[in-house]
Formats: C-alpha cells, sequence, structure tokens
C-alpha cells in the first residue's frame, strides 16, 4: 500500500492489521493499492482492523 499524500501518514504501524479502499495502480507485474490519490479523496480509507479487535 502506497499514499501520496501526508493525510494517512501513522495511521497503521508495522504488524498491524488494516483494511483499506483506494485505487490498484499497476506497474508491470507489481500491483498495489494507493490511498490518498488527491489531497481530499472520496471513497478512499484506512482503518485499523487491530484497534477494532481491542474494543
Amino acid at each position: 500500500m502506497l499514499s501520496y499524500t501526508h493525510k494517512y501518514a501513522g495511521q497503521a504501524l508495522v504488524g498491524e492489521r488494516i483494511e483499506a479502499r483506494g485505487m490498484v495502480e499497476a506497474l508491470g507485474d507489481i500491483k498495489r493499492l494507493v490511498v490518498g490519490t488527491t489531497r481530499e479523496p472520496k471513497g478512499e480509507w484506512i482503518r485499523s482492523l487491530t484497534l477494532l479487535e481491542k474494543m
């Protein structure tokens, strides 16, 4: 997963389980999910499943 904007920085830590929605970017054989494709992304988000499990 990748973000071109700082909006999603720090929302998940290494090892944390997340759920995310964004745009798929394909570079040859490599595909990655891009979240935050614009300054005000619509329908793109990240949420912590690890945090939700603790509630």
